[in-house]
């Protein structure tokens, strides 16, 4: 671990990445996003429920959730990545996706284009739980990138809050 990464206190248990923000992986994630190419989800999934579940084999979980993006952002993108790649882990690990349990009822500028302080300001109270009981589960929060931690950080506290035992979070790619 990283410095800053033994410092830090988040809320989350571990962050596992499938690989580092870089060359084919980091232009597959592209495509994905950006380019409106969600069938690049099944194959990104599968790589991620394959080595995902190696890195988490430790752990049995109840649930995987995925980082909800804003209604305003899902509705110009036409689906949320995350998502995706959730469906397809769960699929594979057997486990259900409670898929519209965490929401994001603010929008938020694009966290690519922020320092990690102004992405740990922008993400504050975004998150609201609205899915069943969480007390004493534990469950995987999937996204496509951990960057600086935040998003993922404020989701699982949210998701603490509402008594989840373990959050762990699962990533294709990480940037540091």
């Amino acid at each position: 671990m990283c410095g800053r990464c033994i410092a830090w206190r988040p809320f989350f248990d571990r962050a596992r990445a499938v690989g580092r923000y870089q060359g084919a992986l980091q232009e597959a994630i592209h495509a994905l996003k950006y380019h409106r190419s969600p069938l690049l989800a099944a194959p990104l999934g599968g790589l991620l429920s394959v080595c995902g579940g190696q890195m988490l084999a430790d752990t049995s979980y109840d649930a995987v959730i995925p980082v909800p993006l804003h209604p305003s952002r899902l509705r110009r993108r036409g689906f949320n990545q995350a998502l995706l790649l959730a469906r397809k882990a769960a699929k594979a690990w057997g486990v259900g996706v409670l898929a519209d349990s965490l929401r994001k009822h603010s929008v938020t500028i694009p966290q690519s284009m922020l320092s990690k302080r102004e992405r740990e300001k922008s993400v504050k109270g975004v998150f609201v739980y609205q899915g069943p009981d969480l007390q004493g589960k534990n469950v995987v929060l999937i996204d496509d990138v951990f960057t600086t931690g935040s998003t993922a950080n404020e989701c699982a506290r949210m998701l603490k809050k509402h008594g989840a035992h373990i959050v762990d979070v699962l990533t294709l790619a990480r940037t540091q």
